[in-house]
């Protein structure tokens, strides 16, 4: 890593961490850089230098005036030592006066004299923050304090208008920023990951796939990726920002398997749940029926009429108000009274619970069958239980269901009857994705169960083993992409079956040396890779320190193992060091005690750590 590439990921930290800051307080606006530097022939906004410096970074947060008055207002200014860590971290006042700027000059002499800054005979001068390699804790001081300050000053001199950043100038700039990330995101991946492209082609035709390979080949982390292109577009740069969008969106989740993972933690499962009168037991969607239910919504409404959504989302509107009504019935009356026998007596996120005298347990009465109802027509209980799309248990107690109906159509009947042709945006129809770690560490055949069918036959009903209010049936929808991850390494772990097998597309992951970047580590990662392949005649064979039983595609260890995390080359050195004393070769010493490698690999093992 040089100079210009750690300003380059400082500078993209920095960005990040203002967007967060703005998304908390929509006000904020920052300068960002809008071409590059005038005073050099190297190119700086379009490798991802977002920021004003040259061999430095400096982050205004007001316009920084022109050319002939050079006002620059103050500046957030880091600089590097030449082993590439923080040397210098402070805040800066620099300004000439030009014509007529009498009131500029006040004003940045007062933000001066607040901020405790000394300005020499040049109206320059800094003040550093004692620690500089806090600097993001550094930059909140900034943008917190000193922005606050600053605004003030402004106010009392007349110069808001002329200084804070219009949202219009901010986004402008903003947007041109994001399409040269989103451009750089591309030309990264395409380095580290070629056939990117070609993955989401198989996935997108298959559905599901399985990417297969030795331990540390970022299976995981280009799992992660794809999740990222298909359900946003693109592909972050930075992994914190990526697993933050990743968490936030309702459309991916992520879970690893493990030997002991059944049907019922994977599907549906029945759970106990304690009431006043025992223990009530019930059946739960657990996580792929729960992605597959939220895609299946999805699925349907964008390709409903836009006149009949819109009535839809009235009346969900006017049910939820409902909702709350029998929600304080309940809390103040112990009841909200559906019969002279039966009562709802408690108020779910998706559900009424309702129960007779001597019942012992309370049932669900699913939101969902009485808007469906509603969006039907429905006001009799023969049209609720004929009514396609409700539940087992709706269908069973519709006498109950139709009551509740009927009251809230009486309590709303006005609003019902004057729903709106308001036009409202169709929805799009969404990726969801569903991340399966390790996904061969748990008997495949017994977790997914009747869903071996389901995941060739998309869209199609199957039964499950475990109905919910009265309903056993379990889709997956066309829109529902699986992504499973498998260490081809592990021999411990469950076998795949043919069925299972031709469902899923495998995808090799295999290590690659274009990835590392420090000299050592490459020539580490090239010492390591002799122990399993060798190449003849300009191919690859197994070498011949690696048993016969294997083949070096399942077992070589990967390249994550030797990409190093340190920002100066001397903390990458030591971190190479590291990795290979505690990490790398305990694993290949554990390979020669399993049978993988050969007695003869143990010389060169040791070897491995011995480079300056």
């Amino acid at each position: 890593m040089d100079l210009n590439q750690r300003i380059i990921e400082v500078s993209d930290e920095i960005l990040m961490t203002l967007l967060e800051f703005k998304k908390r307080h929509p006000d904020f606006t920052f300068s960002l850089r809008t071409k590059d530097s005038p005073q050099s022939n190297e190119p700086r906004l379009s490798i991802g230098r977002w920021f004003q410096g040259s061999n430095y970074i400096y982050v205004p947060l007001f316009k920084k005036g022109d050319q002939a008055r050079k006002i620059k207002t103050i500046g957030f200014v880091l600089n590097f030592k030449p082993d590439l860590s923080i040397e210098k971290n402070h805040l800066e006042i620099s300004f000439k006066a030009g014509i007529n700027a009498e009131e500029e000059v006040a004003f940045h002499q007062a933000l001066a004299k607040r901020l405790g800054v000394q300005l020499n005979e040049k109206n320059f001068g800094s003040l550093d923050y004692p620690n500089p390699t806090n600097y993001l804790e550094n930059l909140n001081d900034y943008i917190t304090r000193v922005r606050s300050i600053t605004l003030e000053l402004l106010e009392e001199h007349g110069l808001t208008k002329t200084y804070v950043i219009s949202e219009e100038k901010f986004q402008k700039d903003l947007q041109k920023i994001h399409e040269i990330r989103k451009k750089l995101n591309k030309n990264i991946h395409d380095l580290q990951q070629p056939k990117l492209g070609e993955y989401l082609q198989i996935l997108e035709h298959k559905k599901q796939i399985i990417l297969q390979g030795p331990p540390g080949t970022g299976k995981t982390y280009t799992a992660k990726d794809l999740a990222e292109q298909m359900i946003f577009g693109d592909i972050s740069t930075d992994k914190k920002t990526q697993k933050k969008r990743l968490e936030d969106t309702n459309q991916f989740e992520l879970l690893q398997f493990h030997p002991s993972y059944s049907y019922e933690d994977f599907v549906r499962g029945i759970v106990a749940n304690s009431e006043e009168s025992g223990i009530r037991y019930e059946t739960e969607n657990k996580t792929l029926a729960k992605i597959a239910e939220k895609a299946q919504a999805n699925w349907n409404d964008a390709r409903k009429e836009i006149n009949i959504l819109a009535k839809e989302q009235q009346i969900i509107v006017l049910f939820h108000q409902f909702v709350d009504e029998v929600d304080a019935a309940i809390e103040f009356q112990n009841g909200y009274t559906i019969n002279q026998n039966v009562s709802i007596v408690g108020v779910e996120p998706d559900a009424f619970r309702y129960s007779g005298g001597n019942w012992g347990n309370s049932l669900r009465m699913k939101f969902k069958d009485l808007i469906l109802a509603q969006i039907n027509g429905v006001t009799t209980r023969k049209a609720f239980r004929t009514l396609e799309g409700i539940s087992g248990l709706g269908k069973q107690h519709a006498s109950y269901f139709i009551k509740v109906l009927n009251q809230f159509q009486k309590a709303y009947e006005s609003q019902l009857s004057n729903l709106s042709d308001k036009t409202i945006e169709k929805p799009k129809l969404k990726k969801f994705v569903l991340l399966i770690d390790e996904i061969n560490r748990a008997n495949l055949p017994s977790v997914l169960g009747e869903l071996v069918y389901a995941l060739e036959y998309r869209g199609e009903t199957v039964t499950g083993m475990y109905a919910i209010d009265g309903n056993k049936e379990l889709i997956l929808p066309e829109n529902l992409y699986i992504i499973g991850t498998m260490n081809t390494a592990d021999r411990s772990v469950g076998h795949i079956d043919y069925a299972i097998r031709r469902r899923f597309a495998f995808i090799d992951i295999l290590p690659t040396i274009e990835v590392i970047q420090h000299p050592e580590a490459q020539k580490a990662f090239q010492k390591m890779t002799t122990l399993f392949v060798k190449e003849e005649e300009g191919k690859k064979r197994n070498s011949k320190h690696l048993a016969p039983d294997f083949d070096y595609k399942e077992v070589q260890l990967g390249h994550s193992y030797f990409m190093l995390r340190g920002k100066a080359p001397s903390e990458q050195l030591h971190e190479l060091k590291m990795r290979l004393q505690y990490e790398i070769v305990p694993i290949l010493n554990e390979y020669i005690k399993d049978g993988i490698l050969l007695e003869s690999a143990k010389s060169k093992i040791e070897k491995l750590v011995e480079f300056e």
